[in-house]
């Protein structure tokens, strides 16, 4: 009787030990496809722009898409922004795509397109029928490229370099105007409160430049009188092409 439990006990312990081994190998396999890009929404997007058809994508990270898609007034570039992951977490650009190539950007325009065609029309209708806390959240984002885009026309066009204060004054200008006024007030007044406060106002711009990797080498003060070395316009124009490649 004794060695039938123990039997039964080792058997079991086998049993754990093959669940925790099958639990590890399906983790580091979705580790390693993580790692390599494999599945990443930028690249489900870039294959769908290729094939022309419909990205196969999970209901909610195309609800979230078409979400960016409508605050961005149907400007598909912020979109390929977001999947690429400009603007966003570190983790969120392990595509291994290349996140100025034009025909990488050309095609995940189209799979958007494609995506925002091919989804419910019900779906589409109730795209900003969400929380409003992800429409914040996915709202700053859209104010943050549209931001980026000007402070680099600025300093391309004009070679000057806004302050803080400035930054706050234009961020307030571009909340979408699609916005239930529940959710823009508070935005409104997310900028306002942080250009009254010296250090609040630091901060959210010392978080913008960090994660749109603003450098504001070469850049000049407004007003200044723009007399540059030829290496630092060679960067600007660079900057301003990579910028008008969508």
């Amino acid at each position: 009787m004794a060695s039938l439990q123990a039997l039964e006990a080792e058997m079991q312990e086998l049993k754990k030990r093959k669940a925790s081994l099958q639990a590890e190998a399906a983790k580091q396999a979705k580790k390693a496809k993580r790692d390599s890009g494999e599945g990443h929404v930028a690249r489900l997007l870039h294959q769908a722009g290729v094939d022309n058809v419909p990205p196969q994508l999970s209901k909610a990270v195309a609800a979230q898409l078409l979400v960016v898609l409508e605050l961005a007034g149907f400007c598909t570039d912020v979109v390929v922004s977001w999947v690429l992951g400009q603007g966003r977490q570190e983790k969120c650009g392990k595509h291994g795509l290349e996140v100025w190539d034009a025909d990488v950007r050309r095609y995940i325009a189209a799979g958007v397109t494609l995506l925002y065609v091919g989804v419910p029309f019900a779906m589409a209708v109730a795209a900003l029928d969400g929380p409003e806390q992800q429409l914040t959240f996915l709202s700053k984002y859209v104010v943050e490229y549209n931001l980026w885009h000007w402070l680099v026309h600025l300093n391309c066009d004009k070679g000057c370099k806004p302050g803080g204060i400035q930054l706050l004054n234009k961020a307030c200008t571009l909340i979408p105007a699609v916005l239930p006024d529940t959710v823009s007030a508070p935005l409104r007044e997310f900028f306002l409160s942080s250009r009254d406060d010296g250090r609040s106002a630091r901060r959210w711009v010392a978080s913008f430049r960090a994660k749109w990797d603003v450098n504001p080498d070469g850049s000049l003060d407004t007003g200044a009188p723009i007399d540059v070395a030829p290496s630092q316009l060679q960067r600007k124009v660079a900057l301003l092409a990579k910028c008008c490649v969508a």
